[in-house]
């Protein structure tokens, strides 16, 4: 090995490591937002628009039990006009952020029947307003499909979302065909 090859070698690291180091710190500087926070004791949450083709709609999620480690609840939604219900568990977990963070911003959602194969994985990506208003990423599993993107919505705001939210969200799907699974005859049918 020349010096050249040497001096190369040296100073190709040393971009590299100054490289992770910015990209460790930009991360650093993002907010993270809290999913147990979310996904609360009682919640409901309306999961009004998605980038996912689907043909579903009414979609709500009632929150059974959040505890640190994970949230119980009970996914609602017709398809055509039956009604379907889906008991879910998310295991909270980190996705956007590093490890080494104590707040968890995803869950690994799998069925409570005793089957403990995850589905998807989602991610709340922003929040508004107290966790009335976020966005999240869908990553289906296990064949790692979309993500998509869902609005998501709690029942204490569904009248009057945060702007702020609904202008991020549809910033954010720019380009992505937009289905709405929510509008004002979805509360008849909890």
């Amino acid at each position: 090995m020349t010096i050249f090859d040497a001096l190369f070698t040296a100073f190709t690291f040393a971009a590299h490591v100054m490289l992770l180091n910015s990209q460790a710190f930009d991360m650093q500087l993002q907010e993270v937002f809290d999913i147990t926070k979310f996904y609360a004791d009682d919640a409901l949450i309306w999961i009004t628009n998605t980038t996912e083709h689907t043909d579903e709609f009414c979609k709500l999620d009632f929150v059974n039990k959040t505890t640190h480690q994970y949230t119980n609840f009970s996914r609602i939604y017709f398809r055509q006009s039956t009604m379907v219900r889906d008991d879910l568990q998310g295991i909270f977990t980190h996705g956007n952020n590093t490890t080494h963070c104590t707040t968890y911003d995803s869950m690994a959602v799998h069925p409570r029947n005793g089957t403990a194969v995850n589905t998807s994985i989602q991610t709340l990506l922003y929040s508004y307003e107290n966790y009335s208003c976020g966005i999240f990423a869908v990553l289906l599993l296990p064949g790692h499909e979309g993500p998509y993107y869902d609005l998501r919505i709690k029942q204490s705001t569904i009248l009057t979302p945060n702007q702020s939210c609904v202008w991020q969200y549809q910033n954010l799907t720019t380009g992505s065909a937009i289905t709405a699974t929510y509008n004002h005859s979805c509360q008849d049918t909890r």
